[in-house]
């Protein structure tokens, strides 16, 4: 069985997405890539999705700002971690923030599908060593 990744950039500033999808489209992933500059649509897709889809062999991968206008990052995983159809052990979440000093570490302690943070911009260096920590290759 073949497993495919749904890779989500969510993110209210475009030109970070812009930077992230390019990143991302380099590091050859299998599977596809969905953007959301707002959070409440990414929400409803995911949740749409896994009700028509009945949980497919899919992993997903979101790619997640800390700090938005309309949920920020932990409003945005408390919801997301309430979807039953919801892969828990094949969903990694991965924080973006735009400092070194994560202020936001004791809020986000909670939730089991965060499995890293990075720094924007991203970097290819920084994502393979993503991909390698959280699937054991450079692409699943």
């Amino acid at each position: 069985m073949t497993v495919n990744l749904r890779v989500f950039i969510i993110d209210d500033d475009y030109i970070s997405n812009i930077v992230t999808e390019s990143i991302l489209q380099r590091a050859d992933l299998p599977g596809s890539v969905h953007i959301y500059q707002n959070p409440k649509e990414a929400l409803q897709f995911i949740r749409d999705s896994g009700t028509s889809d009945g949980q497919q062999n899919f992993r997903y991968l979101i790619f997640l700002d800390v700090l938005m206008p309309l949920m920020d990052g932990d409003e945005f995983v408390a919801e997301l971690e309430k979807i039953p159809s919801l892969p828990r052990a094949d969903t990694s979440v991965v924080l973006l923030t735009g400092s070194e000093y994560s202020y936001h570490t004791r809020k986000f302690e909670q939730f089991t599908s965060i499995k890293a943070s990075l720094i924007k911009p991203l970097t290819g260096e920084a994502v393979e060593l993503l991909l390698k920590k959280l699937y054991n290759s450079p692409a699943t």
